[in-house]
Order: C-alpha cells, then sequence, then structure tokens
C-alpha cells in the first residue's frame, strides 16, 4: 500500500489526482503495468508521541491507526493525470498533538505491461500544483 498525508481546508481534503503508470514516454506506458482498479483508504492515526519525550526533535510515532472507511476507484488508462477520489470522511490535521488522517492506495487489478510484469504510479498530487510530467 502507497500512503501519503493530503492537506485540506476545513477538515476537507484538497482535491488529488493520480498519474498511473510510468510517464516518461508513450512506450514506456505501455511496456509497465499500471492500476486498473484501486481502494484508496483514509486511514486515521492517534497518540502521536515525540520519541524524545516532550522536545520536539523529529521522529514521531503514531499509533492506534483505524480505518476511517474506503472507496473503490476504476482508473483509466491514460498516460496523464486523472482524478482521485477520497472516500467520505473529515480530514483530522496534526496542531497540538491531535489525530491525523492518512490516505493510502491498495491495487485491485493491473492493465498488463506489454514488456514488463511491474506496476507502475508516477505520481499523486494536489489539484492546485501546475501541469507537469512527472
Amino acid at each position: 500500500m502507497l500512503a501519503w498525508l493530503a492537506g485540506g481546508v476545513d477538515g476537507v481534503p484538497y482535491p488529488q489526482e493520480i498519474w498511473a503508470g510510468y510517464g516518461k514516454s508513450e512506450s514506456l506506458f505501455r511496456a509497465n503495468g499500471r492500476p486498473r482498479r484501486v481502494r484508496v483508504w483514509a486511514v486515521g492515526l492517534e497518540e502521536l508521541h515525540d520519541l524524545c519525550g516532550d522536545e520536539t526533535c523529529g521522529p514521531v510515532r503514531y499509533e492506534r491507526a483505524r480505518s476511517l472507511g474506503s472507496i473503490d476507484v476504476e482508473l483509466r488508462d491514460v498516460n496523464g493525470w486523472q482524478p482521485l477520489p477520497f472516500p467520505p470522511h473529515r480530514v483530522t490535521f496534526d496542531d497540538d498533538h491531535s489525530p491525523v488522517t492518512l490516505f493510502g492506495i491498495e491495487i485491485l487489478s493491473v492493465y498488463p505491461g506489454a514488456r514488463y510484469s511491474d506496476t507502475c504510479i508516477s505520481g499523486i498530487r494536489t489539484v492546485q500544483q501546475p501541469t507537469r510530467r512527472p
């Protein structure tokens, strides 16, 4: 599973997009496998602890992971950005040691590659980022 933290406003995450496949060129896109059907998870994490005690020194540990929901998404077989919807839920942010929400992708099926048996994802981004090749 691939996981990431998505920002948002008032508990609503910013829209996300995915570039499914190896997007460097059309021939490499077709040569490698691409996710076809994915499950997008919202995962809540609680009780973070700074590994240095009360001081903020770097590494943080999150505990009590729990599923906040999931949604199955059918991705198009295109070499470019496409919408990646989230399951309905409320995002919580990491202010003063409060719970946070991570998102994860579970690959359920793939478009097979013509040459390789791998499965590639070139990128995930918020919609507000400028359009460019991954």
